[in-house]
């Protein structure tokens, strides 16, 4: 695994620099994110273009871009379980996965819940770059009063914890999804005050009755959320 991981890493720190990697080492090394299509593919890179098909990243519309296959069990398991612990490194891409189930599923009322300012405009504006998304209204406001919404669209906050306490309460409706990144410092002392926010939103999200949540974080250990029902998956 170790060797598995350096070769891997060694490839990534090519393609950072702009040298051309064939397709048949991107496929073996999960890194089919990269791949690009060629005249003279091999019968093999023909081979995993097929089957790469089925995890078609579809909000995405510009290029074609594919999951690594365990992307796409992250996926699958967001996708079969109301209540998530999605522990995976930085690199892996977990906000990508849960874009790709927002466009899939359409959930109404989405809070998306960031740890800093900065992280919540460059996600917000990622998300309204994106016309897949322009279904929803996307905002970061304090203040959902007086904001020039479209009354048909569904909700999507995307801040701070902070910014979403102040909010809440202007939800009238139950949040179908709940989203916190770097989730495991919900696990911090509450004699920190932006641990104790951060959990104050969980617990807010619990009492709202929140159709379906997902804490994000890296190679974490989540203690004590399965009283809440919550079901794991680490990659």
């Amino acid at each position: 695994m170790d060797k598995y991981n350096k070769n891997r890493k060694a490839i990534l720190m090519k393609l950072d620099q702009g040298e051309i990697v064939n397709n048949l080492e991107l496929g073996m090394f999960d890194l089919t994110p990269y791949f690009h299509e060629e005249f003279d593919q091999s019968l093999v890179e023909k081979i995993m273009f097929v089957q790469n098909e089925d995890r078609l990243i579809e909000h995405i519309s510009d290029r074609k871009i594919c999951f690594a296959p365990q992307q796409t069990e992250a996926l699958a398991f967001l996708e079969e379980n109301s209540k998530c612990m999605l522990s995976a490194p930085t690199s892996f891409g977990k906000t990508l996965i849960v874009k790709e189930y927002i466009y899939r599923h359409k959930p109404n009322n989405i809070i998306y819940i960031v740890p800093t300012n900065a992280l919540a405009y460059e996600l917000e504006c990622s998300f309204k770059a994106n016309p897949n998304f322009s279904t929803y209204n996307i905002f970061d406001r304090k203040k959902i009063e007086n904001s020039n919404f479209e009354l048909d669209k569904p909700l999507l906050f995307i801040g701070t914890q902070e910014k979403f306490l102040e909010i809440i309460d202007e939800f009238k409706n139950d949040i179908d999804l709940f989203v916190i990144d770097e989730a495991y410092k919900l696990d911090e002392s509450t004699k920190e005050m932006r641990g104790y926010k951060l959990s104050e939103a969980f617990l807010s999200s619990i009492y709202k009755r929140s159709k379906k949540i997902f804490l994000l974080s890296p190679n974490a250990k989540f203690i004590g959320f399965r009283k809440y029902g919550f079901k794991e998956h680490t990659s």
